[in-house]
């Protein structure tokens, strides 16, 4: 074989790597949902919690949310938060993710 056909051949084994992974990752994506199927739709209950105006380390920010999630005696939920939010790729992921399970806290800014 020639030079050309060979990385022809790794060019599609590496568009067939991406898409199997592409599909794994779907797979997985649908297995996180934490609603069980036998379940209503029912919201659960947000706590609030304060985001902004304090830490922004992303460490502090998991630590609140889950606190708060805690002391609303929805531990299972904590539990849940932290681990899909220690597998974020981003910072803003985790902000997003934060939203999902409390309620922004208004801060009173004094003068």
């Amino acid at each position: 074989m020639n030079n050309e056909k060979i990385c022809s051949l790794e060019q599609k084994l590496i568009k067939m790597r991406i898409k199997k992974m592409s599909e794994i990752k779907e797979m997985e994506i649908t297995k996180e949902d934490p609603k069980d199927e036998n379940q209503s739709n029912e919201e659960f209950n947000k706590p609030e919690c304060q985001l902004s105006g304090e830490d922004g380390n992303v460490f502090a920010i998991i630590g609140r949310v889950t606190t708060a999630l805690k002391r609303d005696g929805q531990k299972e939920r904590a539990k849940e938060f932290t681990n899909k939010a220690f597998n974020s790729e981003s910072y803003d992921a985790v902000l997003k993710l934060c939203y999902e399970y409390v309620k922004e806290k208004n801060k009173k800014w004094e003068k």
